[in-house]
């Protein structure tokens, strides 16, 4: 597989919490295959171990989008909120509403207290770390139950992969700027991916959008991978 783009910024003054990256037969975006994402949290929960973290305090989270090249193959696999697009002859995408219908259900209540506000934010994030829903997030938890989602398809057929994070995917799923991925993909190959992250910002500086999320702006991340 080839890198042909990618991009990463943040949503605000603060530093990028989202990342992309890229290595060998690899290519990932994370936000804030099953077995490998497993060695993965053990190490991440040693190093908790090593370095003293507290046990009552919540571990870090993320969501991880990852692409494994497998010669004549690829492996998609997605964990929390990240996004995956194969786009060729047909589109299909790799993707999940929980974790939005959840954020603005939480929006909508209007809790006023800033402590009940976070206590709520850790109870869904030790919800999706735990509890082996139908969702979860990436981390090092004790009692952490993955549960990733994967799909697998040939390079033949195959026009280009999107990675991103929920940041980017805001593109469809918040501000409707595209009628699908399938257009978001074409945009990105004529026009590059840092461009719709430009389109991203001008929206986001509206008063008018993001009614239904805790943050107007969020970081963004996102990598164009085509066949080599």
């Amino acid at each position: 597989m080839k890198i042909r783009d990618s991009v990463a910024t943040a949503g605000g003054a603060r530093s990028n919490e989202d990342r992309v990256g890229h290595a060998g037969s690899l290519a990932w975006v994370i936000d804030g295959a099953t077995d490998l994402l497993e060695r993965i949290a053990v190490e991440v929960q040693w190093r908790q171990d090593a370095y003293g973290f507290p046990s009552d305090r919540m571990p870090p989270a993320c969501s991880i989008g990852l692409c494994v090249d497998r010669g004549h193959g690829f492996e998609l696999t997605r964990i929390g909120d990240a996004t995956a697009v194969i786009d060729g002859d047909t589109t299909r995408v790799l993707a999940t509403s929980y974790f939005d219908g959840r954020e603005a259900a939480a929006v909508r209540a209007r809790e006023t207290d800033p402590a009940m506000v976070v206590a709520a934010m850790q109870q869904r994030r030790r919800h999706t770390m735990t509890s082996g829903d139908v969702e979860s997030v990436f981390s090092g938890h004790p009692q952490r139950r993955l549960v990733p989602h994967r799909i697998t398809a040939d390079w033949a057929g195959t026009g280009h992969i999107l990675l991103c994070t929920d940041g980017f995917a805001r593109l469809v799923t918040d501000y409707q700027l595209f009628a699908g991925w399938s257009e978001v993909v074409a945009e990105a190959r004529e026009r590059g991916v840092a461009y719709l992250e430009k389109l991203i910002r001008q929206t986001e500086s509206d008063p008018a959008v993001g009614g239904d999320r805790f943050k107007r702006a969020d970081d963004v991340a996102a990598v164009l991978i085509c066949a080599g």
